[in-house]
């Protein structure tokens, strides 16, 4: 019996003992098990926070959007300058600064000797400025030269008409003659017909003055009536004729006849917005001589270069 328990406790602690070394062993194993299968994880570094951009405030000298890429600065636009083509015989630096502005109309003769000559001037519509032409010169094709004079631009009949430069605005004619005059070289005006009268001019000035209105005589006598409808344009009544064609004792008619004369005319109308006119009357101080068949003729301006040429 003793030898039974003996053995049955023998077997008991090899049982424990195997049981507890396969413990031990399962226990090693599933820890390496555990060591082989877990993932290694390593610390994650600190994460690293980048600050947002300050942006700084839009102003047009230093801002520029980041998605736009900076342009070069365009350069301004220069105007074509139009390419002007110089006469035969002459260059580009022979041309004055206001070639094409004011240009030679027409030349014509009336006498193999030279006088009679009148040269017409017409200045440009693009003219955007006045134009001084006192001093100029017009050369015919043997070099004879003549100058352009003053005259009077406006010419109040109640005072001493002084002389002056020869001012052109756009689309203005003006008119040289070589032919003598008694009266003084003049810019024209709605009134300026009436100095044939008082002027021996050669030739005489245009008769433009302004048309009787029927409506201004109506309240006049008939006889004056008829007598200032007899009379022409620009014409200073004969007092002759008046007083035989109207009673003397028709002082309205005597008075009112008085407005047909230069004074009369300019006390009327000077204040007209289109009194002055367009064109000026001008007489040459000196001859220039031109050939009657055939010649030349140039403008130059102060400085001696070329404003227009005129070729007949």
């Amino acid at each position: 019996m003793t030898k039974f328990f003996e053995v049955l406790i023998f077997i008991i602690l090899i049982i424990a003992a195997f049981l507890m070394i396969s413990h031990f062993v399962t226990t090693v194993k599933f820890g390496q098990y555990l060591y082989l299968v877990k993932p290694r994880f390593s610390p994650s570094p600190p994460q690293v926070v980048t600050p947002a951009p300050v942006l700084q405030p839009r102003t047009s000298l230093s801002y520029t959007s980041p998605s736009v890429r900076p342009t070069q600065p365009t350069q301004p636009i220069q105007p074509v300058r139009p390419t002007v083509m110089p006469p035969p015989g002459f260059t580009l630096g022979d041309l004055s600064p206001f070639y094409g502005k004011v240009r030679i109309g027409y030349v014509t003769t009336f006498s193999y000797l030279g006088s009679g000559n009148r040269i017409n001037l017409v200045s440009d519509y693009s003219l955007d400025t006045n134009l001084d032409i006192t001093g100029w010169r017009f050369r015919n094709n043997k070099g004879q030269e003549v100058t352009i004079p003053q005259a009077v631009n406006l010419f109040p009949p109640h005072l001493v008409s002084s002389l002056g430069d020869i001012i052109l605005g756009r689309s203005t004619n003006v008119y040289f003659f070589n032919s003598s005059s008694h009266g003084p070289s003049l810019h024209l005006n709605k009134c300026t017909g009436y100095l044939n009268g008082i002027y021996r001019y050669d030739p005489v000035l245009p008769k433009n003055c302004p048309y009787i209105d029927r409506s201004s005589i109506s309240h006049l006598s008939g006889q004056c009536q008829n007598f200032i409808l007899s009379l022409g344009s620009c014409e200073t009544p004969d007092l002759n004729k008046f007083y035989s064609s109207v009673r003397s004792d028709d002082t309205a008619c005597r008075s009112y006849i008085d407005n047909f004369s230069y004074r009369g005319c300019y006390a009327r109308y000077s204040g007209d917005s289109n009194f002055i006119s367009n064109e000026w009357r001008i007489w040459l101080d000196g001859q220039l001589p031109l050939d009657p068949s055939h010649d030349r003729v140039e403008l130059l301006d102060r400085n001696g270069l070329l404003v227009s040429l005129y070729s007949y």
